[in-house]
């Protein structure tokens, strides 16, 4: 066997070497880091009534980078001494340190909101604009005024009598200029007929 001190020799070594070989391949990014978090709203998007889907980025102040949190909360101040409670509506999206979550507020108007963070420790204070209207929603138009009956009276007069009464001034208009010719041409015809047979008989006879 071997002596103990050169067994020591051995193990302890290869113990230290694979102790630091698990903690830094099983640390993850949020577990190396630590201190104060900084939080940032990125959007605040109206989705409906009295509604925002709000997203936050949470990085930490030291260095940078994005936070994995412990927690994630809202509540806020409003018109009228209108209350907002702490809700917890962000989940995790896709791009790391960046949280997203629909909040329902008690009422409309500004609001100051506070955004909080267990870890890493941090608070935002900001304000956003509540809608009292879902986006895109158009009031409902005033219904255009008929009389009764159910037709326009302009289209009456243009459809009705008036339309009549206007053709037929414009027939008589028509026909009387273009009548006048020739009637006048068919009288002078008989005239020159009837002198064309007074002369002819003035020369038999």
């Amino acid at each position: 066997m071997w002596p103990a001190q050169r067994l020591r020799a051995v193990v302890v070594p290869g113990l230290v070497i694979v102790a630091l070989v698990t903690l830094v391949g099983g640390s993850s990014p949020a577990a190396a880091h630590g201190g104060a978090g900084e939080i940032t709203l990125a959007s605040a998007d109206p989705v409906g009534p009295s509604e925002l889907t709000m997203v936050v980025d949470v990085t930490f102040v030291s260095d940078g980078h994005a936070a994995e949190v412990g927690s994630l909360t809202v509540e806020g101040a409003g018109p009228d001494g209108a209350r907002l409670d702490p809700v917890e509506p962000f989940r995790p999206t896709d791009v790391e340190g960046r949280y997203a979550g629909s909040v329902t507020f008690p009422g409309t108007g500004t609001w100051e909101v506070s955004i909080t963070s267990t870890f890493p420790p941090g608070q935002l204070d900001t304000t956003v604009e509540v809608p009292d209207a879902a986006p895109g929603a158009e009031e409902p138009s005033a219904p255009t005024s008929v009389p009764p009956g159910g037709t326009d009276a302009g289209a009456d007069d243009r459809g009705g009598d008036g339309a009549v009464d206007e053709a037929a001034d414009q027939t008589a208009d028509g026909g009387g200029s273009g009548a006048a010719p020739w009637a006048i041409g068919g009288v002078v015809a008989v005239l020159a007929a009837v002198a064309a047979v007074s002369v002819i008989r003035r020369r038999t006879t």
